[in-house]
């Protein structure tokens, strides 16, 4: 359901504690009781998820919108980034549209149809989800998955130029394009323009995106960020508009060493056992790190 993946299953508090400690995952335990009560309510929640896909899917593909998409063929081929070297010692201000599967179909859903709602979560009820579907990205990413993902990636270029021409109207430039995502070398200057803080989280202004009349508008989130590079991934630390860090992640990390980067790069901790631990061809194994085991062994957890 949230695609999270954990060693050994019998350990599931420890490792959902260690999630819950991310801002990604502060809601875990909600989503667990969640999960828990919609699992009391529909018993086997793989068939029961795999039905309502299929619900869906054949839904959208009933509607105006979904075959506009599909007969669209006069879409602008836009160039997206190949590759990029996130470097230490820049602030990078990344600008993604939310929902961007859905927002590409939503696209050429006229308001005066509107057979799909007005946001991806009223979409949802009309088909009687339980709460922790609605706030399933690997849910959204099943059902779109199955509905022309090639030419909503296409879409969702298209959209992501709208909110780049925007910017470059008050002098920014993107050093990197993606089909969903625009990425800006900025100072916190630059991104107090464009962003206002609110709690814990940055929005976009309101005016510096500028929709489009007869299109819906267009859903954008804001992150201001500067990297760590270690060994083969990196750590995002991401900011206030004053600098101050908020919260960090790792960032193309191997699953395999991934609570490990947790502990040691992210929460600055000494090792529990249980982050050197990984799941190899349906087994637990254990990373061999000399004097590290048998100090955890001593001092912390029996192997």
């Amino acid at each position: 359901m949230f695609d999270l993946n954990m060693p050994c299953h019998s350990e599931f508090e420890y490792y959902s504690g260690q999630f819950s400690r991310l801002e990604r995952w502060k809601d875990m335990k909600d989503l667990v009781r969640l999960y828990e009560e919609a699992e009391g309510l529909h018993g086997d929640l793989f068939s029961y998820r795999m039905a309502k896909i299929d619900e869906i899917v054949e839904f959208v593909q009933s509607t105006r919108a979904y075959q506009d998409l599909c007969d669209e063929n006069l879409l602008p081929d836009y160039p997206t980034t190949k590759s990029f070297d996130y470097q230490e010692g820049k602030t990078y201000l990344s600008i993604d549209l939310k929902k961007a599967n859905w927002q590409s179909v939503k696209w050429h859903d006229p308001a005066f149809v509107n057979e799909l709602g007005d946001s991806y979560d009223e979409f949802l009820q009309k088909f009687g989800l339980p709460e922790v579907f609605r706030r399933s990205k690997h849910f959204r990413q099943y059902i779109f998955g199955g509905l022309n993902p090639k030419k909503q990636m296409k879409m969702q270029r298209v959209i992501l130029e709208h909110v780049i021409s925007s910017l470059e109207e008050i002098g920014l430039k993107p050093i990197m394009v993606k089909h969903d995502e625009a990425l800006y070398d900025v100072s916190l200057e630059a991104a107090a323009n464009i962003c206002e803080q609110s709690g814990r989280e940055l929005l976009i202004r309101e005016g510096i995106v500028r929709n489009t009349p007869n299109f819906p508008p267009i859903e954008a989130g804001a992150k201001l960020f500067s990297v760590e590079k270690v060994e083969d991934y990196r750590i995002n630390r991401y900011l206030s508009l004053s600098g101050e860090e908020i919260h960090s992640e790792p960032v193309a990390c191997s699953g395999h060493r991934f609570f490990m980067s947790l502990r040691k790069d992210v929460f600055k901790e000494p090792y529990d056992i249980r982050d050197l631990w990984f799941r190899i061809d349906d087994r637990v194994a254990i990373w061999k790190i000399d004097g590290l085991l048998a100090d955890l062994a001593n001092n912390n957890r029996d192997i």
